[in-house]
């Protein structure tokens, strides 16, 4: 669904936007939209599998390139969808995902840069402009893949929680505690383990 809104709207701004013949980039835009309906209504179906997603992964990146390539190059409005290629691996593969993709995405661009402006005299202005946007890729990959580490360890931790079959009472170690400590998470103890009848003067 966020695919197919996105596609809309690269539609919508082509005429205004578009370096390349308005004709080129309708054509690219609405391949790209016709495509992400398609893949929409067959992931409501049946779930996609790996070699699905990958493919739907790598038609993102290589629309988003493409329409980065026809719109002004390096100053392009569309780098931003990059963005949604490393939350999309994100969301799929977690933290591994992210990385592939943040890599791919460098090198692609790179390439991108080099291409686009390999007949030019050299700039400082783009060669300041592609180092910042490469930057801003790496820095957005690192902090995703430290949201799908993080999402990862939480769910080893409250996979590990479901798992376990409840705290040992001859410990005297308070429930809480024992629940905390199982879960992996450091801290200072909750509850205190109770008191003996002794303690508290009952005997």
């Amino acid at each position: 669904m966020n695919r197919a809104i996105s596609s809309a709207a690269l539609v919508s701004l082509v005429g205004a936007l578009a370096a390349a013949p308005a004709q080129v980039m309708t054509a690219v835009a609405a391949t790209y939209l016709l495509a992400s309906i398609v893949l929409g209504a067959l992931a409501f179906r049946r779930p996609p599998s790996r070699s699905e997603q990958i493919a739907s992964h790598l038609l993102d990146i290589g629309a988003v390139s493409v329409l980065v390539a026809l719109t002004e190059g390096l100053a392009s409005p569309f780098f931003v969808l990059f963005v949604f290629a490393l939350l999309t691996s994100t969301l799929r593969w977690t933290w591994r995902g992210t990385i592939a993709t943040a890599v791919l995405l460098l090198v692609g661009y790179s390439a991108l840069a080099f291409l686009v402006h390999a007949d030019e005299e050299p700039d400082s202005s783009n060669l300041a402009r592609t180092v910042n946007r490469a930057a801003f890729l790496l820095v957005g990959g690192t902090l995703l893949a430290y949201m799908g580490a993080y999402r990862d360890r939480s769910r080893q931790r409250l996979a590990q929680l479901v798992a376990w079959p409840g705290p040992d009472r001859s410990s005297g170690a308070a429930p809480a505690n024992a629940a905390v400590n199982r879960a992996g998470v450091d801290g200072p103890e909750l509850l205190a383990p109770p008191a003996e009848p002794a303690q508290l003067g009952l005997l």
